[in-house]
C-alpha cells in the first residue's frame, strides 16, 4: 500500500467514523426528544383526564345537591298538603324554603285534572298543566313509590323561561292521584354551577 493511498484511507475512514458518530449522536438526540415530547404529551393528557374528572366530579355533587334540596322541599311540601289540604298555601311554604333561593322561582300546584290551583304567579292559576311530561308522568305512575319527577328542560306556555319541570305527586286520603306540586329547576343555576369554577 502507498503511503498516500493509506493516507487518504484515514481521513476518508475518519470522515465516515466522525459522520457515523456524529450520525448516532443526532438519532440518539433525536430518539431522546421524541421520547421526552411524549412522556410529556402523556404526562399532560393524565393531568387534563384528572382535572376534566375532578371538575365533572365537582359539577355532579353540585348539581346532585340542587336536585337533593328540590326533592327534600317538594316532599316537605306534599306531606303539609296532604295532611291538611284545605289550609295548605303554596307561596307561604315556598317562602319558607329559603333553600330554593337561585335554584328555582316560580311554583305550582294542579289539581287531579291539570288545572293550576295554587302557583307563585297569580297568572298561572287556572291553566292547564294536563300537557306537562312531568304531569302525565306522575299521573301514570300514582302508584308507584314517592319520587321525584324531572322533565326536559324547556320553556312552556305556563313558565316561560329555561327550567326543568320538578314534580311530586299528590294523593288524596283514599290514596287517589291528586296532582302535583311542580317548582322550575332553573337551566341559569346549572349553568352557574359551572360559570362560578
Amino acid at each position: 500500500m502507498s503511503p498516500g493511498f493509506s493516507r487518504s484511507a484515514r481521513i476518508l475512514l475518519t470522515g465516515l467514523a466522525t459522520f457515523a458518530v456524529a450520525g448516532a449522536v443526532i438519532g440518539y438526540t433525536w430518539r431522546a426528544a421524541e421520547q421526552t415530547i411524549e412522556a410529556q404529551r402523556i404526562d399532560a393528557v393524565q393531568r387534563a383526564e384528572t382535572t376534566v374528572t375532578g371538575l365533572a366530579s365537582s359539577y355532579s355533587q353540585q348539581i346532585n345537591r340542587q336536585i337533593f334540596a328540590l326533592d327534600q322541599t317538594l316532599d316537605t311540601m306534599v306531606k303539609d298538603w296532604e295532611a291538611d289540604p284545605r289550609r295548605f298555601n303554596l307561596e307561604n311554604a315556598r317562602l319558607r324554603s329559603r333553600i330554593l333561593t337561585g335554584i328555582s322561582r316560580d311554583m305550582f300546584l294542579a289539581d287531579e285534572n291539570g288545572v293550576i290551583r295554587q302557583s307563585s304567579v297569580s297568572d298561572f292559576i287556572g291553566q292547564s298543566a294536563s300537557d306537562l311530561d312531568v304531569f302525565r308522568e306522575a299521573a301514570e305512575h300514582t302508584n308507584d313509590p314517592p319520587k321525584l319527577y324531572l322533565g326536559a328542560a324547556s320553556v312552556n306556555p305556563i313558565m316561560r323561561q329555561w327550567h326543568i319541570d320538578a314534580a311530586r305527586t299528590l294523593h288524596h286520603p283514599d290514596g287517589a292521584f291528586a296532582g302535583h306540586i311542580d317548582a322550575d329547576y332553573r337551566v341559569s343555576a346549572i349553568n352557574e354551577v359551572f360559570s362560578a369554577s
